[in-house]
């Protein structure tokens, strides 16, 4: 949960790059002390992860094609068509259990660091070799083991499907968070800190709003022991995720206009 925050520093966070609004919003969170960030490796394509025949490549390439069309996953297209394919497609089961481990080097930064600017700088870095993910788990003063709850979705980016996601990131998460947008979808950063078992209960509940709640990611998040979500560019030609949504108690401050960051601000008393 934050505090001291009033509306018009609310509406200057709507439309800025998540680094730029989390240097300004994290530090108030109640009981923060220290947050993590890591690079991160994409995870190698269905197709090189093991062996497959070429049945199973020419299944993988149908689901590719498929999903250009659709809004469900990649990974649910994939094994939809292998459930009624003639043949038990092992080496695709074998791929879609593949588990990427998150990278044990992070880097820490303290509520101080963060107010001037690390975050920004460090997301923005152009000698980053990968992209740069904010990590769930954080130092606090108690020392307790508490996660900042993240969550990715996989829904096209709609007036309604927006609108869905506020509605699932308040009941998930509660009262205080920010929603983003990237070019394919949207992601949520929830402002109040979960013990380990609330942490895993809220991505447990996730998966019940699946496939809007992309479920792959939460599983691999369930499997880590912790999330993290992408704060950087993912491509040197790419964009960060921006801020399209924030709530903070009964206010929640949202953009008018998906296609148009800077449009006018809508506020809402929930």
């Amino acid at each position: 949960m934050i505090h001291n925050i009033d509306i018009q520093n609310l509406r200057n966070m709507i439309g800025c790059e998540v680094a730029q609004a989390c240097s300004k919003v994290l530090p108030l969170i109640d009981k923060l002390e220290a947050i993590a960030v890591m690079q991160f490796r994409l995870p190698p394509s269905i197709q090189t992860r093991v062996q497959l025949t070429g049945k199973e490549l020419e299944i993988a390439s149908k689901a590719a094609v498929i999903r250009k069309n659709s809004w469900f996953s990649y990974l649910e297209i994939l094994l939809e068509l292998s459930a009624k394919a003639d043949f038990i497609a092992e080496g695709l089961l074998d791929a879609v259990n593949y588990h990427q481990r998150h990278s044990k080097e992070r880097t820490w930064f303290r509520k101080e660091q963060i107010l001037a600017g690390e975050l920004v700088r460090i997301s923005s870095a152009e000698e980053l070799k990968y992209p740069v993910a904010l990590c769930s788990k954080v130092r606090t003063k108690d020392n307790d083991q508490l996660h900042i709850p993240l969550l990715d979705f996989h829904v096209e980016k709609t007036v309604m499907a927006f609108e869905m996601v506020k509605r699932i990131t308040r009941t998930l998460f509660g009262s205080d968070f920010i929603i983003l947008a990237t070019n394919r979808s949207f992601h949520s950063i929830g402002l109040t800190l979960k013990h380990d078992n609330e942490f895993r209960q809220v991505l447990a509940r996730s998966i019940l709003f699946a496939p809007i709640v992309d479920n792959a990611y939460v599983a691999h998040q369930l499997i880590e022991g912790e999330a993290s979500l992408r704060i950087s560019k993912n491509e040197p030609n790419g964009q960060a995720p921006v801020v399209i949504a924030l709530s903070c108690g009964e206010n929640l401050l949202s953009v008018s206009n998906l296609k148009n960051t800077n449009a006018d601000i809508v506020v809402q008393k929930l």
